[in-house]
């Protein structure tokens, strides 16, 4: 599933936070997934107040610590390289550039 692709890097930060912590014990972590809500529809009106119905739902997720220390990896050699030339496209190039101007 395209969320628990995208997820899967922060939710391995929280498993490697608590399976090796600075401070304190470590806690075993023995399954990792998303609880997922979906509104289903609205309820009330203005004056009286809204509430929402949701379903739910668990999407399990495969515990790959091999996959988070590679992610981690990767990310430290992007933050220890070089700074890329700007784009002329990129909006983090233009956010930047008005800010140092």
């Amino acid at each position: 599933d395209d969320k628990a692709r995208f997820y899967s890097p922060q939710i391995e930060a929280y498993t490697f936070a608590l399976e090796s912590p600075c401070v304190g014990s470590p806690r075993h972590v023995s399954t990792v997934g998303l609880m997922v809500w979906k509104p289903t529809n609205l309820l009330g009106t203005h004056a009286d107040g809204f509430s929402i119905n949701l379903e739910r739902a668990y999407q399990p997720l495969d515990h790959n610590q091999g996959a988070f220390a590679q992610h981690m990896a990767n990310v430290v050699t992007v933050l220890d390289g070089d700074m890329p030339a700007p784009g002329d496209k990129c909006p983090y190039c233009t956010w930047l550039s008005n800010r140092t101007t």
